[in-house]
């Protein structure tokens, strides 16, 4: 064999000046097989043929590899990775005493202890063996390459893509998509294109720091030398489109703006809609504020005011994912005291933007505004996307303030809508009475200086006695070093099926008192990273909660703000904790729950803790973590601040029934072992079930529970696909809020006084539309909709006085229609 290694350092140095030594190569291998053999067979697996590597001249490399199963040299695997992406590979067993798993994977899917060496040793640059006489490499043949550097303003990163066509070699992209390089073959051509976002287009293209104007491509051709490229990007802010408006009752009249179309609308039914009439586009079209369509509104793109007020008709603008608009830095959409606005497929950028400058109103992208004598009913969204960004060509990043208000507003409904990165605040609503918002991306663009909003957020809601819920939606906290949501003048709120991640500071202030707070199936990962203060440190802040259900949630603690994290803190007088997976990876988090009064009922079953812990006796893992700390008040005395923080100790108490403990070392998730998700390892979900009473019908994928058993944490490893559109359920659920008495369909409801109701729909088709119409004996007629509906019900009164006569029946209508 030593005559062989030095073979092989002979061609590691002409590898260093550049030589063709694959061929030489190809040649060892032949002598290592013949030498190695012995009296036994090498059998071939493979396509690539040894005399193959005699004459080779396509540049790329060529790896052998002799792999030591038992002790003893059993085989030889050979890779050759050259050309233009072109793999082949080769092995050799030696009378098949070498065993594996699979005879065709790829090599990287190898799982041997020579891959780990050959993925460790490979440069690409030069050709040795290693320690242990196992990887040996060469270059291929010899190609001139030129190198082509793309460069992106970086006021414009983002707003563009890079691609390029003909004798590439390779191409490589920063990780923030400021910069691409591409390799070249030396004389050959390439064609550069430029692919502008929606809404952008090319303002200049440089090459080699000559102008060649807005040009989106260009061709080198017989390259001989290295190249620069340099791109700045610009807003379209010119109407792309004419006459791209039509109405349902006037399908033969266009438009070419939305505030003309509304005007018009508004002429023909001045004080509120007769029927449902729907705005539709029916080309693709970018509408610019101040265009010649719209430029009498001002900061406005088109405005819409104290009009169809009680309205039982609906006014719905469909984009039908053609229209967009660009706000150019100021407001987009304006509804004030108008009732019954449906907007869904429309896309709007660079609103609310001010370069800088001091607003001269609140102002957002849509803005919904009521008051108190006037709330405005009935506001929603439907399948629009909002990117509120903009710098200019110098690279100044001009703040983004609001990107959706709504003020006294009962009814939002807000669902499939993508924000990202949309405002300083991305949804703003205050005196609302209910809102949903539902499988929707919420990602705000935090901004905060003397300038800017103080107090940066995703998503700010407050109301008095109001309905909440946050569903299916993803809610990315990135940058938010104070707080990413914040909730108050909730009485009852649901946070279902959410995932809730990149938070820095805390995830959730939820102010006031809360009647019910339901917390289901959510995921919560890399939170608590760098809050900007030191009590942020928790993913709930609460203050005061009546009842407080937290299930099959997955909490995976891996923020490293911080030492001392929490889930939830606050007063609550019941707790359902169950079928929960608390993960407190790096050790930073000290406790579920911490309740500041007494508890007067807990419960706790199905969850798993993994924590650090003392030592290895599994009922003491609860050095730097413990399910709850607070007192249990009920005819015996129980503190929870154990010093021990033994989960035996809970439950010895009667708590925790079937709950686990385990380390934090432990592989409990698919990401613990290198996956992508946070679902419980397929190997636990048998071992660790749910409690099926407290679990939930849909998990967070919305997989229905339809067997017996179910896993903990957010995703049900048990749950079933099913078809949610044949969902046929009818009728509802309703609660009044004033007394908390609950009723159902099977009646019409009388209601004594103006108290406010919910009403929750049965159906679990996500998809449905839900129109809902209350009539009344005394013929007062209203319609509100959503899947959660609020209402202020009267009784019989004197309109002069406003004193109360009698009772008056109430009958509920649910018509179910379809968004798209």
């Amino acid at each position: 064999m030593n005559d062989l290694l030095k073979r092989a350092k002979e061609i590691r140095d002409e590898v260093r000046i550049g030589r063709n030594t694959a061929s030489r190569v190809g040649g060892l291998l032949v002598d290592i097989v013949g030498q190695v053999g012995g009296a036994g067979t090498f059998v071939p697996l493979g396509s690539i043929l040894l005399n193959e590597f005699d004459d080779l001249t396509e540049p790329g490399y060529y790896t052998y590899s002799l792999q030591d199963g038992t002790g003893e040299i059993n085989g030889i695997l050979v890779i050759s990775s050259h050309g233009y992406s072109v793999t082949s590979q080769k092995r050799y067993e030696l009378d098949g005493v070498y065993q594996r798993t699979f005879t065709d994977e790829g090599w990287e899917e190898w799982g041997d202890e020579f891959v780990y060496k050959l993925r460790k040793h490979i440069d690409n640059d030069t050709v040795y063996w290693d320690g242990n006489n196992q990887v040996i490499k060469a270059k291929g043949g010899v190609l001139e390459t030129i190198s082509i550097r793309i460069s992106i303003n970086p006021a414009n990163v983002g707003q563009c893509t890079i691609s390029a066509t003909g004798d590439i070699i390779n191409v490589v992209e920063s990780e923030d998509k400021s910069n691409y390089y591409i390799t070249a073959a030396k004389t050959g051509s390439v064609t550069i294109k430029i692919v502008p976002k929606d809404g952008y287009q090319v303002q200049k293209l440089n090459v080699d720091q000559v102008s060649q104007g807005a040009v989106s491509e260009y061709t080198f051709e017989n390259l001989a030398s290295d190249h620069t490229m340099y791109v700045w990007m610009e807003e379209m802010l010119v109407q792309t489109d004419t006459d791209f408006l039509i109405r349902s009752d006037k399908p033969s009249v266009y438009y070419s703006g939305l505030g003309e179309c509304i005007a018009a609308i508004k002429e023909d039914y001045p004080d509120k809609l007769t029927k449902d009439i729907m705005i539709s586009c029916v080309k693709k079209a970018t509408e610019v504020r101040g265009s010649q369509w719209n430029s009498i509104y001002g900061i406005w793109t088109s405005t819409l005011t104290d009009w169809n007020k009680d309205s039982l008709y609906t006014l719905t603008i469909n984009g039908n994912d053609l229209y967009t608009i660009n706000c150019r830095w100021l407001g987009g959409l304006l509804f004030e005291n108008v009732d019954n606005v449906f907007i869904k497929g429309i896309s709007m950028l660079n609103y609310c933007n001010f370069s800088g400058q001091n607003t001269p109103e609140e102002i957002s992208a849509i803005m919904f505004r009521g008051n108190d004598d006037s709330k405005v009913k009935n506001a929603a969204l439907y399948n629009c996307k909002f990117n509120g960004y903009y710098a200019n060509s110098s690279g100044y990043k001009a703040p983004t303030w609001y990107c959706l208000r709504f003020k006294k507003t009962t009814n939002v409904l807000i669902d499939l809508c993508n924000f990202d990165k949309a405002a300083a605040v991305a949804i703003f609503a205050n005196g609302i009475e209910s809102a949903e918002i539902t499988r929707s991306h919420l990602q705000g663009d935090y901004y905060i200086n003397a300038a800017g909003v103080g107090h940066a957020s995703v998503l700010s809601v407050s109301g008095d006695n109001a309905y909440l819920k946050l569903a299916d939606n993803t809610i990315d906290g990135a940058g938010m070093i104070e707080y990413a949501c914040s909730i108050g003048g909730v009485s009852e709120l649901d946070l279902l099926r959410n995932t809730v991640k990149n938070c820095s500071g805390q995830a959730f202030s939820i102010s006031k008192s809360v009647q019910k707070f339901n917390i289901i199936s959510n995921l919560f990962h890399s939170n608590i990273t760098g809050g900007q203060y030191a009590y942020i440190r928790r993913i709930f802040g609460c203050s005061e909660i009546k009842e407080l259900n937290v299930c099959n949630n997955t909490v995976y603690f891996n923020g490293e703000y911080s030492s001392s994290q929490e889930f939830l803190s606050g007063r609550f007088d019941k707790l359902v904790n169950c079928n929960n997976i608390f993960v407190n990876k790096l050790g930073k988090a000290y406790v579920g729950f911490t309740n500041g009064g007494g508890l007067k009922e807990y419960t706790a079953y199905n969850n798993i803790y993994a924590s650090s812990f003392w030592n290895n006796d599994t009922s003491q893992r609860f050095g730097n973590f413990k399910p709850v700390s607070t007192e249990v008040n009920g005819g015996e005395y129980l503190d929870f601040s154990f010093e021990t923080r033994k989960l035996a100790e809970y439950q010895s108490r009667g708590y925790e029934t079937d709950s686990t403990a385990l380390s934090n070392t432990d592989s409990i998730l698919n990401v613990d072992g290198g996956g992508s998700d946070y679902k419980i390892l397929d190997s636990l979900k048998n071992t660790c079930l749910s409690k099926k009473e407290y679990s939930p019908e849909f998990d967070i994928d919305y997989l229905r529970a339809f067997v017996d058993n179910v896993s903990p944490g957010a995703y049900n490893l048990f749950g079933e696909q099913w078809d949610e559109t044949t969902d046929n359920s009818t009728g509802y659920e309703g609660t009044n809020m004033a007394d908390l008495v609950t009723f159902d369909y099977g009646r019409a409801y009388i209601v004594p006084t103006d108290d406010t109701i919910i009403i929750k729909v049965a159906s679990k088709n996500r998809r449905n539309f839900i129109k809902s119409l209350f009539t009344s004996d005394s013929g007062h007629s209203f319609m509100r909709y959503g899947h959660v509906i609020t209402a202020a019900l009267q009784c019989k009164y004197n309109k002069e006085t406003g004193m109360y006569i009698e009772d008056n029946n109430y009958t509920l209508n649910i018509k179910e229609e379809v968004y798209g």
